[in-house]
Parts: C-alpha cells; structure tokens; sequence
C-alpha cells in the first residue's frame, strides 16, 4: 500500500537517541511510515518494546515491526498519553 501510516516513537529506554537508530532502520524497511514525532516516553523502565496499534487498522503491521524490534504488541500503557498517529512504539531496554 502506498497508503502513509504515521507512528510516534517514544523512549522508554534509559538509552539516549535510541529512538534515532530505530526512525533509520524503520524508514528503510517500510517506505510508508512517517514518523510523526520522537519524545521521551512517561518512564524509562520498559523491559521489552512495544507496539501499539492505536486505531487498531493496521494488525499486521504493528506484529511485524515488533518482530523486527524484538518487542510485543500491546495496549498503551496507562502512563502514557494517546498520540495522534496510528501506531506507536514504546523502546524498552531489550
């Protein structure tokens, strides 16, 4: 789908401008990402990555980028505040 799909990256990491390498690696693999914004999550004490797919169109998307980033997916945490874009990651310390 030539369809863009906007993301937040958050870091929930206690690793700075991780948030960075991930934008890089996700662009070159999926042309149709736009990543929104990039900020620091609520807490920086996730032990995995995870994805959510906020709207909830775009399943397989979400489970293939957490594959690729070695995180699951899930809902958002109650921490963190609703973006405006259809998926976000959360980086973890994994």
């Amino acid at each position: 789908t030539t369809e863009k799909i906007s993301l937040t990256l958050l870091n929930g990491s206690l690793k700075p401008g991780v948030t960075n390498s991930i934008d890089d690696q996700l662009i070159k693999k999926y042309p149709n990402l736009t990543i929104s914004a990039k900020k620091a999550a609520t807490k920086t004490d996730y032990a995995q990555t995870i994805v959510v797919d906020i709207t909830g169109k775009n399943p397989q998307l979400a489970a293939q980028i957490a594959t690729d980033l070695g995180g699951v997916v899930n809902a958002l945490p109650e921490s963190e505040s609703k973006p405006a874009t259809e998926l976000a990651v959360i980086v973890g310390n994994n």
